[in-house]
């Protein structure tokens, strides 16, 4: 029997973006939408907001946005969390799916949580710290070729890579 206090699984849909994430957090036939900025401070909100809707796990269900979406989805896995990060032709054909035309933050959100419910996506897992120190050093050089200001994260955490000894 489950205790009153301890709700069942729960999924959560995010839709990342360079400033925020937008989040839908579905618990049996009970929906909830939030916003957060995109930053450490707004990770912390997301998780006090969890704990104000008692959930203890869910499983997270994100778009695969490169530097904007990583590190939430650590911060989710390093919680205990689920995550699963979808590569963004997957949220089109299931929105095709559903014959959702609209096309807002909130319902990409929205479509993520029940993506997760529906179709259980294999869980996410980090690349061990040679192949993303690789990928690290990749986005720098990317971001030092063409100025990208979405890669200038990866520039400024470029003194974590990984050394052999």
């Amino acid at each position: 029997m489950q205790s009153a206090d301890v709700t069942p699984l729960a999924y959560l849909g995010i839709d990342v973006a360079k400033e925020k994430v937008d989040c839908v957090l579905l618990v049996d036939s009970h929906s909830s939408y939030q916003v957060f900025a995109n930053t450490p401070a707004g990770f912390e909100q997301l998780g006090e907001w969890l704990q104000r809707e008692r959930v203890q796990r869910v499983h997270a269900c994100l778009e695969a946005t490169g530097c904007y979406s990583e590190a939430l989805a650590r911060v989710l896995l390093e919680q205990g969390h689920t995550v699963s990060v979808l590569n963004p032709a997957v949220l089109v054909s299931h929105r095709q799916s559903r014959n959702t035309r609209s096309k807002t933050d909130k319902l990409d959100a929205m479509v993520l949580a029940h993506y997760a419910r529906e179709r259980q996506p294999r869980a996410w897992h980090p690349l061990p710290c040679p192949t993303r120190c690789l990928h690290c050093a990749r986005g720098f050089h990317i971001a030092a070729m063409s100025n990208r200001p979405c890669c200038r994260p990866a520039i400024v955490s470029a003194p974590e890579v990984w050394s052999p000894g």
